[in-house]
């Protein structure tokens, strides 16, 4: 597998944008779940979106004495 370097600190003498195979992380001992978890480090494989719930708008607050918005 390949990665990429995505962030600005150094990989294996690899800088930002440069690709790094999974051989190459593995013989340097390197902990590749906490480089992709930093972000030092990005697989090229398309990430899934993450849905979110959309928030129905809530309702302004009217002031029940005058019966408007924002007057005190």
């Amino acid at each position: 597998m390949e990665y990429i370097v995505a962030s600005p600190t150094k990989v294996l003498d690899k800088s930002f944008g440069e690709k790094l195979t999974e051989e190459e992380l593995l013989e340097a001992g390197a902990n590749i779940d906490a480089l992709l978890a930093s972000g030092n480090i990005a697989t090229n494989a398309p990430q899934a979106r993450p849905q979110v719930a959309k928030e129905e708008p809530k309702a302004p607050v009217f002031n029940t004495e005058y019966k408007e918005q924002g007057d005190k």
